[in-house]
């Protein structure tokens, strides 16, 4: 088979879906965390959170007292993202907020039981997700890794040449 044929009918389909699984991660992940949550009122909560919340979440249990400013380095969004993110999980009960006591016009956040309980289900999910990989990935060779991410890397070059 020419190989733009190959590429076309075998490796285009796989990368296309794969794509599309990872663009609508978000309800892949929201469904899996919500399946495993022993509350129920808490698996409502998750269809209200975006990838920023959970990822803001995670962030807080992270590194337990922190600030909206941290938080935006650390997640690399504006400090406006966070502001957002931060009044929403406050909202929902998912964090508190308390003041430096050595300067009390800085806010820091910490987890409640709730975001606790959801960070730890996004938590075991990074888990499966990493262990699901490694199964996959260890079936190829260093080499072959190697190769395909040569091969994605100059496939991604074609559309930002023009």
């Amino acid at each position: 088979m020419e190989k733009l044929t190959y590429f076309k009918t075998v490796i285009d389909p796989s990368l296309v879906t794969l794509a599309s699984q990872l663009a609508s991660g978000d309800a892949f992940e929201k469904a899996w965390i919500s399946s495993r949550l022993a509350d129920p009122e808490l698996a409502t909560v998750i269809n209200q959170l975006s990838i920023v919340n959970m990822h803001t979440l995670k962030a807080i249990a992270v590194h337990h007292l922190i600030n909206g400013v941290a938080l935006s380095e650390k997640l690399g969004v504006t400090r406006g993202t966070i502001s957002k993110s931060t009044k929403k999980l406050l909202q929902l009960d998912l964090i508190q907020q308390e003041k430096h006591p050595d300067n009390q016009k800085e806010i820091h956040y910490r987890l409640t039981a709730a975001g606790k309980a959801i960070n730890e289900q996004h938590q075991a999910l990074d888990q499966y997700l990493d262990a699901q990989s490694q199964q996959v990935i260890g079936q190829f060779s260093e080499t072959e890794l190697q190769t395909v991410a040569a091969f994605l890397d100059k496939m991604s070059q074609i559309r930002k040449q023009h």
